[in-house]
């Protein structure tokens, strides 16, 4: 039994010392804090801390629409699809706890309007959809109480094509759909845009069952326009 217990010690250590040599720390740490569900890992990520230092050091230009959220929204040129300026404050890897970290930086934008699409990485920390939907519940009214002006757009959580997050991301919309309702913001209900005939993220969407693929954002640009551009 000891020999066996000595074993499996040896194997964790090597795990450890793969991820060491493979991987830079802070990913290393990162991939710690994922497999303990602790949202906080992304704040750790040398991406992240880049692209919240960049946000920083920029001019600020008030009253622009912004986009909030993770690589869905970090990766989208929205100039593309708009002929007017669009501030996209995506972070790929984001979480709520994430965003909610680097929220004053979007505040003091004092966007015209704010549109979130937050919290499926939570998901893969294994956050449940009441702290998912709570954070993003602090999100909403912290920018209502230091930015009045700002008309805000709540989307839901797209699907992804593996069905085992079905429930969940159901869930968590359901709740974003009754906060919009409570705090007074716009409901986007973006789940049903791009579902293949078995429910799930439609694989002519995406390459990963996650991330969206060109057609996939013109149909995104495609849904929202009317809103981005009331």
């Amino acid at each position: 039994m000891g020999k066996m217990k000595n074993k499996k010690l040896y194997i964790i250590i090597a795990i450890l010392i793969t991820l060491l040599v493979y991987l830079d720390g802070k990913r290393a740490i990162s991939w710690v804090f994922r497999k303990t569900g602790n949202t906080n890992a992304v704040t750790y990520n040398a991406y992240y801390k880049m692209k919240a230092s960049m946000f920083e050091a920029m001019t600020r230009t008030e009253g622009n629409i912004v986009f909030l959220g993770d690589s869905i929204t970090d990766w989208v040129n929205f100039e593309d699809f708009f002929p007017f300026k669009i501030t996209n404050r995506g972070i790929a890897g984001d979480t709520t706890t994430g965003v909610l970290a680097r929220l004053d930086e979007v505040i003091s934008l004092k966007p015209s309007k704010l549109f979130i699409l937050i919290g499926t990485n939570d998901i893969s920390y294994g956050s449940s959809p009441e702290k998912i939907s709570g954070n993003i519940r602090k999100i909403i009214t912290r920018v209502q109480e230091n930015s009045q002006g700002t008309k805000i757009y709540v989307q839901s959580l797209f699907p992804r094509s593996d069905r085992d997050f079905s429930a969940v991301i159901t869930a968590i919309n359901h709740e974003l759909e009754k906060i919009s309702r409570e705090l007074g913001c716009e409901y986007i209900n973006l789940y049903q845009l791009l579902l293949s005939s078995e429910g799930l993220l439609d694989r002519k969407f995406t390459f990963d069952g996650l991330h969206l693929n060109g057609p996939a954002v013109s149909e995104w640009m495609k849904f929202v326009a009317p809103y981005v551009n009331e």
